[in-house]
């Protein structure tokens, strides 16, 4: 914190008049290595550190496309950073959603992370409520109750870096796509025209996520020392941590329980409303699936534009 703010600070919420050069003499005393980071402007940040591959799961969702109808849910794991699920949705609103992507992801591996991180939120209860019940009965200090922690996002920086790059690599793309279709007068806060959005581009957004997940997994990330960010590909360091001298704090669990959790809170997410691809078939009876961004744009197109004759 530097000295204008503390200043505002101090006047704010102690109801202290005090003079700037004062507060900034006194932050040279108190403080003198952040009062030089601050003049070269380089702030010393908080280091990163996980022993191993599933001892830390971040999972986050982006809603950076949340106002056309459309939400994206991840989740990284802390050592590698490693994607270990990266899906589209309708909604964000059911709980049992992000239940079964954290589900899913623990049938395909066989367990559960020692710990999981989410932001505080209605949407991740039962997750939490899955990964406390898995690891009830383990004898380490993190199990039951401490193997899942919630709180601002700020603390869940593993993902929350992810999802800048994200961003850089093609999130960006469908965001300003679709700030442009409503710029132009093609989008509009409407319900029909936010399910025809989701029919259009929602299979072809989950085909895009896909092949981000699997290029990440498999690129190559450089070792940073000053931050001891240990470098590699992924899928390497999750799945052979002994390269790196780690190991995997992967907790096992009964398989069959996992199933059983997956027909309790099984959940069939549709991506549009079930009448609106009838709608499409009436205006439209010769329409193709789109299989690429400019099919669906087309598709999208020439839909709206019927449905201003309905």
């Amino acid at each position: 914190m530097g000295y204008r703010q503390l200043t505002r600070r101090l006047r704010l919420k102690y109801n202290l008049q005090v003079r700037r050069d004062t507060v900034m003499k006194s932050l040279r005393i108190i403080d003198p290595e952040g009062v030089e980071c601050r003049k070269r402007r380089r702030l010393k940040r908080r280091r990163y550190g996980t022993p191993g591959p599933n001892f830390l799961w971040h999972v986050d969702g982006w809603d950076k496309l949340a106002p056309f109808g459309i939400f994206i849910h991840g989740a990284v794991d802390g050592f590698s950073r490693r994607i270990l699920w990266l899906e589209v949705n309708s909604t964000n609103k059911k709980p049992s959603i992000i239940a079964s992507h954290y589900l899913n992801a623990v049938l395909q591996l066989e367990g559960v992370p020692r710990r999981l991180r989410s932001d505080r939120g209605t949407e991740n209860t039962i997750m939490g409520n899955l990964q406390r019940f898995f690891r009830w009965h383990d004898p380490d200090d993190f199990a039951g109750s401490a193997s899942f922690l919630e709180g601002k996002s700020c603390g869940n920086q593993r993902i929350e870096a992810w999802w800048s790059k994200f961003r850089e690599g093609g999130g960006g793309w469908w965001m300003n796509l679709f700030k442009d279709l409503r710029d132009t007068g093609f989008y509009r806060d409407d319900c029909l025209i936010k399910e025809c959005l989701k029919f259009c581009f929602l299979p072809v957004i989950r085909r895009e996520l896909r092949l981000v997940v699997e290029l990440w997994n498999t690129h190559n990330i450089q070792r940073q020392t000053r931050c001891e960010v240990e470098g590699g590909k992924p899928d390497v360091m999750f799945f052979t941590p002994e390269i790196h001298g780690k190991e995997n704090y992967l907790v096992n669990v009964d398989i069959q329980d996992v199933e059983a959790c997956q027909e309790m809170y099984a959940e069939n997410c549709v991506d549009y409303n079930e009448n609106f691809e009838e709608l499409v078939r009436l205006i439209k009876p010769d329409y193709e699936p789109p299989s690429s961004e400019q099919e669906a744009l087309k598709l999208y197109i020439e839909i709206t534009d019927c449905l201003k004759n309905v």
